[in-house]
């Protein structure tokens, strides 16, 4: 088992760094959905790879130290929804009794299982936090979480203690919504390959984006239906909501917190810069008109003002809804969008104090009237 073992995470790696030769964004943005799947997502070899490590560790380490109830994987890995050159492994450990007190305990306990039983074959390196242990297993990266049933609580533990036993619950929801949705996959691929191309300080949780993708499509509107959505357009929704700050989702897990968002208002604010960004150098309008024209230029030009970034996002969506369907598009589909973002707009900048508008902004206004009025022909 250990040269067996040895093997097994040496071809891991080496199949991951064959995979980091990856075509550019704009290449991948041509590519149908299948195609952007197959080239983004982890193969079947790395699930087969991953699959005989985790049981290795199940049923030599975990089980014999702990007994538990269930050890379940959990994750994007599990979901089928992981990068194939960046991914890790995530496993639950649900415990008879438990403590959260003794957390620390768990996690020493842990460490030396797994050091006496593979110590020999693999270099091991752990860093445990206040719920989650981290283990660097050779190149393949775990989290290793302790939890119990959160219907059996005798030593009173914070219902956070518990966010681990949800997990089965996330992974049903999103693997059903896969099945259901084409595009949701290989929509969440191209974002995750995205923001791992973004420099440090837009930091975006890979479940984070599955949650955002996930209501995106969820939340779809018959005007984004009559657009018929495929994954360059999906992917613009995403930059457009990034843009606009719509980064807040509920949370798919039923014992964590009920909303998720970036962890601080500097997250928030790199996330919304990079997305203008990319919106601008991606989304240039082939054979634009003035008006498309003076909007992307204003959209370049707005990176830091996050008001003007919000009516810009409300202003883009409304534009392509008229000047791509416009004969499927109701007047109060437009209406309402432009209800919304302004009504969130000008609330922000009561709340900054603004009490004049500049020029910009007033152009912003005027060009939106303008859609309006094209809007109600």
């Amino acid at each position: 088992m250990g040269l067996d073992f040895q093997s097994v995470l040496g071809e891991l790696a080496e199949l991951k760094r064959q995979a980091v030769n990856l075509p550019s964004l704009d290449v991948l943005l041509c590519l149908d959905q299948s195609r952007l799947v197959h080239t983004l997502k982890y193969t079947a070899r790395q699930s087969d790879l991953v699959k005989k490590v985790v049981d290795g560790i199940v049923q030599l380490a975990l089980q014999p130290e702990f007994r538990p109830m269930e050890v379940y994987e959990s994750g994007s890995f599990k979901r089928g929804t992981a990068l194939c050159y960046n991914f890790d492994v995530d496993l639950v450990v649900k415990l008879r009794a438990f403590d959260f007190k003794s957390m620390t305990e768990y996690h020493r306990r842990c460490q030396e299982a797994l050091v006496h039983t593979f110590g020999h074959v693999v270099t091991l390196r752990f860093t445990p936090t206040t719920q989650v242990l981290m283990v660097d297993f050779g190149d393949l990266h775990m989290d290793v979480v302790f939890t119990g049933d959160p219907s059996d609580n005798r030593s009173g533990n914070p219902q956070a203690a518990y966010e681990g036993a949800g997990s089965a619950s996330v992974d049903e929801k999103i693997r059903h919504f896969k099945k259901c949705e084409p595009l949701y996959l290989p929509l969440v691929l191209l974002c995750k390959h995205w923001r791992n191309e973004q420099p440090a300080g837009c930091e975006l949780k890979s479940y984070h984006i599955e949650l955002l993708c996930y209501h995106l499509l969820m939340s779809k509107s018959p005007a984004l239906d009559s657009l018929r959505l495929d994954v360059r357009v999906a992917f613009w929704q995403v930059l457009l909501e990034l843009m606009a700050g719509n980064t807040q989702v509920d949370n798919l897990n039923p014992i964590s917190p009920p909303h998720f968002e970036p962890s601080s208002e500097k997250d928030l604010r790199a996330l919304q810069a990079r997305a203008a960004d990319t919106f601008c150098s991606y989304f240039d309008i082939a054979d634009p008109s003035p008006l498309s024209t003076l909007l992307l230029h204003r959209a370049k030009a707005w990176n830091h003002n996050i008001v003007a970034m919000e009516m810009a996002a409300g202003i883009f969506r409304a534009f392509h809804l008229i000047e791509d369907r416009a004969d499927h598009v109701r007047c109060e589909t437009i209406l309402d969008l432009f209800g919304k973002v302004w009504k969130k707009a000008w609330l922000r900048m009561a709340e900054a104090g603004c009490r004049e508008v500049d020029r910009e902004m007033a152009c912003v206004v005027s060009l939106g009237n303008v859609l309006l009025d094209l809007g109600r022909e």
